[in-house]
């Protein structure tokens, strides 16, 4: 009876801890649930914590206070340089001469949609993982227009050419020697524009 006795109270006890590990995991999906909406509400008009773009941590910004911040952390466009090449000769030019910049507003908006897409448990890690481990984000870069890129390689172009030499004769005390010709060298503007992403 006593071995009877202890197989029940074991099977009980059994029993009362599923109840309990039953009644601790809904405890503690509710309270995650609940946190999650708590921490979702605390920041729905900013971006979440940790979402750094350009050294700028926006965290708790409006979309429009992050575009103030990111216009003050961006370079300026003429300070930002671009290298280009063609065989071994090469030009420079800055973002501002090719009509490359920096958008603050996009990038801000881009900020804001930082664990806010996907699915509900997506954005609850994309938020757990932005403020503890932080979420590096790249800005957005604007490409010239049509215009613009024409415009940048109308400039370059008499850098780029290179004019043809037509065949001659060098005359010299020791005779007479052939010059051969030598091809030229054209940037195409209208190929080379339409080749070009664009904004």
């Amino acid at each position: 009876r006593v071995n009877r006795m202890n197989a029940n109270s074991r099977i009980a006890w059994v029993a009362f801890a599923g109840i309990l590990l039953a009644v601790l995991v809904g405890v503690g999906a509710i309270g995650l649930s609940l946190i999650s909406q708590a921490y979702g509400t605390r920041y729905s008009d900013t971006v979440y914590p940790g979402v750094i773009v350009y050294g700028a941590d926006l965290g708790g910004m409006t979309i429009d206070q992050a575009s103030l911040a990111l216009q003050s952390a961006f370079p300026d466009a003429s300070s930002l340089s671009l290298t280009l090449s063609e065989g071994n000769r090469t030009w420079t030019r800055t973002w501002a001469d090719l009509g490359i910049k920096l958008e603050p507003a996009a990038t801000a908006r881009l900020a804001y949609q930082v664990g806010r897409e996907g699915t509900p448990a997506e954005q609850r890690r994309t938020q757990m993982g932005a403020l503890l481990n932080g979420h590096p984000l790249p800005p957005v870069i604007v490409l010239p227009g049509p215009a613009q890129a024409t415009a940048a390689l109308e400039t370059l172009a008499p850098e780029v050419d290179i004019p043809p030499v037509n065949a001659s004769l060098a005359i010299s005390a020791d005779g007479i020697t052939p010059v051969p010709a030598q091809a030229g060298l054209a940037l195409d503007i209208e190929a080379t524009g339409a080749a070009l992403p664009h904004a």
